[in-house]
């Protein structure tokens, strides 16, 4: 079941901006001249912007679907770390496990 919960996070957290890091990419537009850039929430003007995010864009919609990009590849690589840790684990554990048996052999 967890795996089914933690699904459903990642899914919630997609839809509304939110990446693997926990910040939500909020769209800015720069006064007077109609341009859009991003920040994540309650950050400051001299946060770091991942570099397919700095800068401005022309139309809202450009910079929404490099949002999304950006948050669906967060999530995509934190799932690929957690799943490479729990194989290490995994690993780690069959290992312990066969060396306690040679030990109980060899005794």
């Amino acid at each position: 079941m967890p795996n089914q919960e933690f699904s459903l996070d990642r899914e919630m957290n997609i839809q509304n901006n939110v990446d693997a890091t926990g910040k939500k990419w909020v769209i800015h537009t720069e006064r007077g001249r109609h341009l859009f850039y991003t920040l994540p929430e309650g950050a400051r003007s001299d946060a770091v912007i991942p570099d397919r995010l700095k800068g401005m864009f022309t139309k809202r919609m450009y910079l929404l679907d490099e949002i999304q990009r950006h948050v669906h590849d967060s999530w995509e690589h934190a799932d690929a770390i957690k799943l490479k840790n729990e194989r290490k684990a995994q690993a780690a554990k069959e290992a312990k496990r066969g060396k306690a048996n040679e030990e109980t052999r060899e005794g």
